[in-house]
């Protein structure tokens, strides 16, 4: 491991829990915070392209507008030693949340597009520091056994929160009186409820996920010190398993930002297209963590390979599944389980490789390659169902697969 482009800046000796109580204890509140961030961006990955297709945009801009929040999770990775040294783990997680919910009440009320850009930005950077504070915690802990099938859970909550939230959608016209109840405390007015509705519930289901958070102060690492280390060298370190993730990025933000539109797009009800997307994220629910578990069992390096490949066949197969919609709810429920299992079975290899001092730097590459493969994938899958039609977004995970496996099958060593 090339230790040449660390430069120390303060040897962090965070006071980890070693007590198999405590680090449970851990991540239950770790699992409960992320399903909650998930159920809030189950949501948005309907109410977004749909509010913005209705207010007359091109599906090119919908994947940019969206494309800003994975943007602003890559700028957040840059940021992340100095956020741990100056403001910690815990008032790190309460600026994230303070940060990510006025951009969704703003948006029940502009209807500008670059407005619309702005608070994707600021969203995307709340839900970033969020997400990657949590996923440093969760990394943190040394889990004695079973490690790749407990990181799973992590993967496994926010995939139970995402699929869940086009459901809580169902339920919108049955929250108007809380609604109406937080846009009264908000001093905010509700004068088109169809529109604005459901920005003022994502909102509220966001800020739920700090009560945990809250809970759980006194089992946290105080994570104020870190070893910086220098991206780009990292991760060429590690470019096989961090290659495979930005597949499973564009994947992941690829599919949840268009696979309802693609079902409208081909025949299906809003309901049953956005049954796609709670299929998709069911499939990470269910089928990540026994994956992530196989991989306990073998080269965790050739279970991301044979997950790539599985996730090429569920592209190739969409087109031809999506005009039955039990056909195409199970190919999503196997699809969301392979890119699940990529991102669990990622994040424990890293957290095996690396020592804790590195963690916050070599999360931080993670997040880079995860999220630069969202923004590629939202924005390709946007331009060629532009240029192409409907399966422009088979065609881009195709593609971005048939890259890495340029990469894998002539130059990746498993080792």
């Amino acid at each position: 491991m090339a230790r040449s482009a660390a430069s120390s800046v303060t040897e962090m000796k965070p006071e980890l829990p070693t007590d198999p109580r405590r680090q449970m204890f851990s991540l239950v509140i770790i699992m409960l915070a992320i399903f909650s961030l998930g159920v809030s961006l189950g949501m948005m990955a309907v109410v977004f392209p749909t509010s913005m297709e209705a207010l007359g945009f091109s599906r090119s801009l919908i994947g940019t507008v969206m494309s800003m929040e994975t943007l602003a999770s890559v700028l957040v990775c840059f940021m992340m030693v100095s956020l741990f040294r100056y403001i910690g783990l815990r008032l790190g997680l309460v600026f994230s949340t303070l940060l990510r919910l006025p951009p969704l009440v703003a948006l029940a009320y502009f209807q500008d597009l670059n407005f619309w850009v702005v608070m994707a930005l600021m969203h995307g950077l709340g839900s970033g520091i969020f997400f990657l504070q949590l996923q440093t915690w969760l990394n943190s802990i040394p889990f004695q056994t079973s490690r790749g099938f407990k990181i799973a859970l992590f993967g496994t909550s926010i995939s139970l929160g995402l699929s869940l939230g086009p459901v809580v959608l169902q339920f919108i016209d049955a929250m108007q009186p809380l609604i109406a109840q937080i846009a009264n405390l908000c001093r905010l007015e509700i004068t088109d409820y169809a529109l604005q509705a459901p920005f003022f519930a994502i909102a509220f289901v966001s800020f739920l996920a700090l009560i945990p958070v809250l809970l759980g102060f006194f089992v946290m690492p105080s994570l104020k010190s870190a070893k910086r280390m220098a991206l780009l060298p990292l991760i060429n370190e590690s470019k096989g398993v961090l290659y495979g993730l930005a597949f499973g990025g564009a994947s992941l933000f690829g599919v949840s930002s268009f696979i309802t539109l693609y079902g409208m797009q081909n025949g299906l009800t809003l309901t049953d297209a956005s049954l796609l997307l709670t299929s998709f994220m069911l499939g990470g629910l269910l089928l990540e963590a026994p994956i992530a578990w196989i991989s306990d069992h073998f080269d965790r390096r050739y279970v991301i390979i044979a997950a790539v490949l599985l996730s090429l066949v569920c592209s190739v197969y969409l087109p031809i599944a999506i005009y039955r919609s039990y056909q195409a709810w199970i190919l999503l429920f196997l699809w969301g389980g392979v890119v699940g299992a990529i991102y669990s079975i990622s994040l424990t290899i890293l957290g095996e490789k690396y020592p804790a001092e590195e963690l916050v730097s070599v999360n931080a590459a993670y997040s880079v390659m995860e999220n630069s493969g969202g923004v590629v994938g939202a924005v390709l899958i946007g331009l060629s169902m532009d240029l192409f039609g409907s399966d422009g977004l088979p065609y881009v995970i195709l593609f971005t697969g048939l890259c890495y496996f340029t990469f894998a099958l002539t130059r990746y060593k498993v080792e």
